[in-house]
């Protein structure tokens, strides 16, 4: 690869282009790739590098205690609500006062 297309990728911020630029060059050359679906790879290669770093940075900015994925949700849980949207039907008639304010604010909600 050309040292100066190296440094004009560096002066442009396009590192995930840098990353794969000899790889797809190759990749063009075997196949006959026209320019246009060449830099179309190039630009995807850069964008999806650009978007791992950003969902690793939001990832480490969150700071979880620890890594969970939808593998090990439990997808038979049945969460249910009440007529009103309350979370917990039962809870209501206990104590009228604390969920009548949620009950205005949903039906209000539903009304706009």
């Amino acid at each position: 690869m050309n040292n100066t297309l190296k440094q004009h990728a560096r002066t442009l911020r396009l590192s995930g282009l840098l990353e794969s630029l000899d790889l797809r060059l190759q990749e063009a050359e075997a196949n006959r790739l026209p320019h246009s679906q060449f830099l179309e790879l190039l630009f995807q290669d850069e964008i999806n590098v650009r978007h791992q770093r950003l969902l690793s940075r939001r990832h480490k900015l969150a700071d979880f205690r620890e890594v969970r994925s939808l593998d090990n949700f439990d997808f038979s849980f049945k969460f249910e609500r009440g007529d009103d949207g309350s979370r917990d039907p039962s809870q209501e008639s206990r104590n009228p006062r604390r969920y009548a304010g949620r009950r205005a604010c949903l039906i209000s909600t539903r009304q706009i």
